[in-house]
């Protein structure tokens, strides 16, 4: 049996790199909503966990808790 070289298909791969913002805010998937950006930070466990439950506890997500803290900070 012969395996067959794979081959890619260009216009699908820009496609997926130049996709556009979605126009609502998605609490699941990797689609970033429109006006916002991806953030990646390496924090503790303890942290983490202490962050999840607050945003839990607020009824909010932790990516709206981190904005209020960054507000704060720039007040």
């Amino acid at each position: 049996m012969a395996l067959k070289k794979p081959t890619l298909n260009t216009e699908a791969a820009l496609n997926f790199a130049e996709q556009k913002p979605t126009e609502t805010k998605q609490t699941t998937g990797n689609k970033v909503p429109l006006g916002d950006v991806r953030l990646t930070a390496n924090i503790s466990k303890a942290h983490h966990h202490k962050l999840k439950l607050s945003a839990l506890r607020s009824h909010t997500t932790m990516g709206d808790l981190i904005e209020r803290l960054i507000d704060t900070l720039q007040a």
